[in-house]
């Protein structure tokens, strides 16, 4: 009866093992995904289709949950804030010269995947995103814990992040500032298109004087002048005569 017993119980131990390698296996070995998607900024200017995203694998996650961010980007521990994560990502970010882990681009909604991936920290940045907008880099890691009604849950194997985004300025139309010069004229420093010198087109100054006034006034000037002086010479051999 005895050995029966423990025969039972090795067989119960065999069994209880076997599940506990098996729930082991299957958390460890589960893939991990990362869900992106893009935010409507609901703009003309906006377009969320074929924005290209790259993946970099910049750290890892142990089977005990301990995230660590590889050492050669200097950040001893990872990010717990919104504000710690900025200033990690932009530190990231100076000192990232290995090639993306992948590269996808979004669908028509604005949406990609990245999967099959193992767990680890990840750096997720935009490569080509001005038809959309400026996306700004996200950090995450897999698989993580979270805290639901005081109760720590988890490992999570998958997340969905929307990147935060700031609208693209509006196209600038480049307006025409000069009026076309006339065919044939002159390429004059300052010269706005407007007067052609020795024209009859240019009979105004910008002080509304005309030019033309002033040339025959000009021309009155010196030949009352001249008349004066015939004058005075007639007048003065007279004089002499009547002498």
């Amino acid at each position: 009866m005895e050995g029966m017993k423990k025969r039972i119980r090795r067989l119960c131990g065999l069994i209880g093992g076997v599940c506990l390698l098996f729930f082991t296996t299957e958390i460890y070995a589960a893939d991990c995904y990362i869900e992106v998607q893009l935010e409507d900024l609901r703009s003309p200017y906006s377009d969320w289709k074929g924005v290209a995203l790259a993946l970099y694998d910049v750290g890892d996650v142990t089977e005990y949950g301990e995230v660590t961010i590889d050492p050669v980007y200097g950040i001893s521990e990872y990010p717990q804030t919104a504000e710690a994560s900025q200033k990690a990502v932009a530190q990231i970010e100076k000192k990232l010269t290995t090639d993306p882990l992948m590269s996808m681009k979004t669908d028509a909604d604005g949406k990609l995947v990245f999967s099959g991936i193992d767990r680890g920290v990840y750096l997720i940045r935009a490569e080509e995103s001005s038809q959309y907008g400026f996306i700004t880099s996200s950090l995450v890691h897999l698989p993580y814990y979270e805290i639901i009604d005081d109760i720590n849950k988890g490992p999570f194997f998958h997340i969905k992040i929307n990147p935060k985004a700031s609208l693209p300025g509006k196209p600038t139309v480049p307006l025409e500032t000069t009026t076309p010069k006339p065919a044939g004229t002159p390429d004059i420093p300052g010269y706005s298109g407007d007067d052609v010198p020795g024209s009859h087109l240019s009979t105004e100054k910008k002080d509304g004087a005309k030019t033309g006034d002033e040339s025959q006034i000009t021309g009155f000037a010196v030949l009352l002048g001249m008349s004066a002086v015939v004058v005075c010479i007639v007048i003065r051999r007279k004089r002499k005569v009547s002498e």
